[in-house]
């Protein structure tokens, strides 16, 4: 078991989450009084198994010493930050509502950058639509 564990790689590991998410996390049902976001107790979840492959990700990053970004991703943060400047304004007081949309949107930037760090090939990717096909049969 533990010659095992020792050979299991950061790519096998960020399937692995990625698949008990897709299968398993994202279908937890739990009573809850209503809310957004964070308030909602699936969501914490879900944010859980996507904080884990962000770190996988940036463990990608740390061991390849390089970081594998595409032009459409430079765009997106382009396209963030210009998102980000009404809350420099002077006058937002609504920027406390749009804070909240702005983190979860840098964080679904950020798994698509660890996604990108990997560089899966035709089968892996079909791999990952077949899990996310399952996951849609589960629901």
């Amino acid at each position: 078991m533990i010659k095992f564990i020792q050979q299991v790689d950061s790519r096998t590991m960020f399937k692995v989450v990625f698949a008990v998410y897709m299968l398993a996390g994202m279908h937890v049902k739990i009573e809850h009084v209503g809310g957004y976001g964070l308030y909602m107790p699936f969501n914490i979840i879900g944010w859980m198994f996507v904080s884990l492959l962000i770190g996988l990700g940036l463990w990608q990053i740390g061991k390849t010493g390089k970081i594998l970004f595409s032009q459409f991703h430079c765009l997106c943060w382009i396209g963030f930050g210009l998102m980000c400047l009404p809350l420099l304004y002077p006058n937002n007081e609504y920027a406390d509502f749009a804070v909240m949309r702005l983190l979860g949107l840098s964080g679904g930037l950020l798994l698509f950058l660890s996604f990108q760090q990997y560089q899966f090939n035709r089968e892996e990717r079909y791999w990952f639509l077949y899990v996310i096909l399952g996951s849609v049969l589960i629901q």
